[in-house]
């Protein structure tokens, strides 16, 4: 199945509109980046998973899972950051080519990279759905038609 990883901060830091959200708190920040992860999925009919990475909310013991707004979070503990969490995320996959990995972190980019995940700057979700384009109709010809047509080219074509 597909899967995005979002380097949380990097992300928010990258689009102006979430990095104001930090000025109210981070928390904030972080349910503005998952509302704007559902949207961005709506608006694409992306079909797969989405998991943000946010660097430290510490318990001591282990990684705190959390879902916003139906968004899957991850807060590391301070004992690890969030680029080696992506990073062993995308080494553990089952299928890391169906992975991709949204950072403008050039150690998350090359080492997601070398782990075999696809990479993405931000911008990647700033850009517009790519519309699907209609299929040309079909233009039938009648049987009268087609042979006038195929007679008139054995012809020009000396056949």
């Amino acid at each position: 199945m597909k899967k995005i990883i979002l380097d949380g901060y990097n992300v928010i830091h990258a689009i102006p509109q979430l990095e104001r959200r930090l000025d109210k708190s981070l928390r904030d920040a972080r349910e503005a980046l998952a509302n704007f992860m559902v949207d961005w999925q709506k608006n694409r009919s992306y079909k797969g998973d989405i998991c943000i990475v946010f660097d430290g909310k510490d318990d001591g013991y282990h990684t705190a899972h959390d879902n916003i707004a139906g968004v899957h979070c991850v807060y590391t503990t301070t004992k690890q950051d969030a680029d080696g969490y992506i990073v062993s995320m995308v080494k553990e996959a089952r299928d890391p080519a169906s992975v991709t990995v949204v950072s403008n972190d050039n150690y998350v980019a090359n080492n997601s990279r070398a782990h075999g995940a696809r990479i993405k700057p931000v911008d990647f979700l700033l850009t517009a759905p790519k519309k699907t384009a209609k299929p040309e109709e079909t233009k039938n010809i009648d049987a009268k038609t087609a042979a006038e047509i195929n007679s008139f080219l054995r012809k020009k074509w000396g056949l």
